[in-house]
């Protein structure tokens, strides 16, 4: 929503040369290249709240050049939206120059990605694989200059640094040996995300060239864009997460103020924003402003009418209306370069190459002025106080209404949304049920005043017995039908999740998008439910068992108690039997005491008589020993003289045999009479031998 005054000084911006800008020595503030983000309305917005450049999200050069669908969907402007840079992610000089003269009656310029540092983007050789290809950039701009005759045309680079700055310098000196308008450098390298950005690289690259050097990283509010310009001494500063959370940033605020959620909601509602679009700028722009609570609910929301519903509820905004669907498209279907709402395809735009008349605009109702602070950078003047003269404001006399254009749009749509809102299938109100159900026995079988030991006795009832039965088949048919409604539900996110389908709808039905929206909440909705279902179903089930099982360890745990107690009783008893017997003892002791005395006393005397005797007995076998060897000794000579005697004997018998009977009667008579004697002496001297050898063995 813009008055006549506002259309007039946007179109007067486009006027202004972003290189002149850059030369002009004061700080240029510049909203970053964001997918999905940076479009015409969010451009429009940080343009109001004095931002001086502005970048269209990233486009791949090859599928703008090629698709008609493409170039409708992902690039929109009009006269307000200047000055305008275009980025493309591009690897292929002929078509970044083909992408450029389209654009080019358009836009102020072209920037060259070759910082983006996703994996996608370098697997197609975009982004910042492109720092290591100098030549290849070189090419690029070259060609991009030779194609476009327009000398004003800008062609610029933005970079991240290398490990090693005195490749990016050297990169830097190439490019602006090329030719390039200006280079932005963003101070991290292509492995670092979160981490501090190196301001000191960006100041040294600025001090090795002439070009104009724009600074990135880690801005998010007008003080910390001032403190990077005269740290680094760039010609401007860049932000990107900064805006979105904030677009008055460039303004002075420190917050989101009341007005710039206004004027969004304005500016998302006129131009056609889709929902999701215009709801995730709303939470980013909320963020810090909303307490935890209200994030939920608000992030929680599932179409335009809920959002205004709850900005009228809680900021005080009158909504009377809403814009009318037929009257404002949405922004990916068309292209347009008027600020007013007449728009045509971007086709017929590209083939024309000309810029179409401003349209007449429909009324609007009083909207606060932008903030005096727009005075590039000066603090903010206006206060944000409610004053009677301001009905946007909350305190105002007079409350704050949309355009009457916008009434169509709520007649048609808002009762069918809340009923949308509040219908749900018998088979889901079924799945919901089922559910609370299996969390509310989760809880009581949770519930810590009933041990496990009750829960066994409950499960112990003939009831559970005739079900147990049943209750495996029951449980798997249940896990089936589950599985089976979860996956029907990823059927229907994965359905409503798609664009291609969306952007055909949204062109001929009102409200397409927003009942897209709903049926994919409510695939999502049902997701979740399917989803916990089955969850808790397996929890449940594992819960009972593991009950049972700790039941069970409780009753043996107390049958061991018991069992224990008893053992512990049976000790102490015989710990007290053992006292009184050591006590009997002790008292025992002093009677006793001399009985032993004497008894001992007896023994050392027996013991001392022993060894005496025992003395004795050692010595007389030693006397005896030695009479045995002088014995042994004798009956040795016996029995050497008893061999003797036996030979002479043996002679004698034969000499007595040989002579003469006579003379030999008489001398075998005295050897015999000989022999004999010595024959007797020595059967003597054996026997006595044998008396002592059998008195020593004894």
């Amino acid at each position: 929503m813009k008055t006549d005054s506002v259309q007039a000084t946007l179109c007067q911006e486009r006027k202004k040369d972003p290189i002149e800008m850059l030369h002009s020595g004061q700080l240029i503030k510049v909203c970053a290249p964001m997918v999905r983000y940076s479009k015409l309305a969010f451009r429009t917005l940080v343009r109001k709240y004095c931002c001086d450049l502005c970048y269209t999200p990233m486009i791949v050069a090859a599928d703008f050049v090629r698709s008609v669908k493409a170039r409708d969907s992902e690039f929109t402007t009009n006269r307000g939206d200047c000055p305008l840079i275009v980025q493309f992610a591009a690897n292929d000089a002929r078509l970044l120059s083909d992408a450029a003269r389209i654009v080019c009656p358009y836009a102020n310029g072209i920037d060259i990605n070759c910082g983006c540092p996703q994996r996608w983007a370098m697997a197609e050789g975009y982004g910042a694989c492109l720092i290591n290809k100098p030549e290849l950039v070189r090419d690029m701009v070259k060609q991009v200059r030779n194609q476009v005759e327009n000398p004003r045309f800008s062609v610029s680079i933005k970079i991240r640094i290398h490990d090693d700055l005195t490749k990016t310098v050297d990169l830097c000196r190439k490019a602006e040996a090329t030719g390039v308008s200006w280079i932005t450098v963003h101070g991290r390298t292509t492995e670092e995300r979160h981490q501090p950005v190196h301001y000191d690289a960006i100041k040294m690259i600025k001090e090795n060239v002439s070009v104009p050097i724009i600074a990135n990283g880690d801005i998010r509010s007008l003080k910390e864009a001032e403190n990077v310009w005269q740290i680094t001494g760039t010609d401007g500063v860049m932000a990107a997460r900064g805006l979105l959370a904030n677009p008055a940033m460039f303004a002075g605020y420190e917050e989101t103020p009341l007005k710039c959620i206004w004027d969004w909601a304005d500016i998302a509602l006129e131009l056609g924003t889709p929902f999701m679009c215009f709801h995730q700028h709303l939470m980013y722009m909320m963020e810090k402003i909303t307490s935890r609570q209200e994030k939920r609910i608000f992030n929680a929301l599932s179409s335009t009418s809920a959002v205004l519903d709850y900005l009228t509820d809680h900021y005080g905004i009158v909504i009377s209306s809403v814009p009318d669907v037929e009257k404002f498209p949405p922004e990916t279907t068309s292209v347009s370069v008027c600020p007013g709402p007449s728009r045509a395809p971007a086709t017929e735009l590209f083939r024309e190459a000309s810029v179409c008349p401003s349209a007449s605009r429909p009324p609007s109702a009083a909207k606060p002025t932008p903030p005096a602070s727009c005075t590039r950078g000066s603090p903010p003047v206006a206060s944000e106080t409610p004053s009677p003269s301001d009905p946007g404001r909350p305190g105002s006399e007079r409350p704050r209404a949309w355009p009457a254009s916008r009434i169509r749009r709520r007649s048609l749509n808002v009762s069918l949304f809340r009923c949308e809102e509040k219908t749900m299938t018998i088979q889901w109100v079924a799945v919901a049920s089922f559910l609370y159900a299996e969390i509310g026995l989760i809880l009581i079988f949770c519930l810590p005043f009933i041990p496990p030991q009750r829960w066994q006795k409950i499960f112990s009832f003939s009831v559970w017995g005739k079900i147990a039965t049943f209750w495996n088949k029951a449980f798997l048919t249940i896990i089936v039908l589950l599985i089976v409604l979860f996956l029907d539900a990823v059927r229907e996110v994965r359905k409503y999740s798609t664009t291609p389908a969306l952007e055909k709808s949204t062109t001929n039905r009102p409200g397409a998008y927003e009942h897209s929206q709903m049926k994919l909440f409510r695939s999502q909705r049902n997701l979740y439910i399917s989803g916990f279902s089955l969850f808790f179903w397996l929890v449940l089930r594992r819960l009972v068992t593991l009950i049972t099982q700790l039941a069970k360890e409780l009753s043996n745990k107390n049958v061991l108690k018991i069992q224990a107690d008893n053992t512990n009783k049976a000790a102490k008893k015989f710990m007290e039997e053992n006292e009184k017997l050591k006590w009997i003892l002790k008292s025992q002791d002093k009677d006793g005491g001399h009985i032993l005395e004497a008894e001992n006393k007896k023994l050392v005397e027996d013991q001392e008589k022993l060894k005496s005797e025992l003395k004795k007995t050692s010595d007389a076998l030693f006397k005896a020993q030695n009479d045995v060897m002088s014995m042994k000794v004798q009956s040795e000579r016996l029995s050497k003289e008893y061999d003797r005697l036996l030979k002479e004997h043996s002679e004698l018998q034969n000499c007595l045999d040989k002579g003469n009977k006579k003379g030999q009667k008489i001398l075998n008579s005295e050897k015999y009479m000989t022999g004999q004697h010595f024959l007797m002496i020595h059967i003597g001297l054996i026997v006595v031998t044998s008396k002592y050898l059998i008195m020593f063995q004894i």
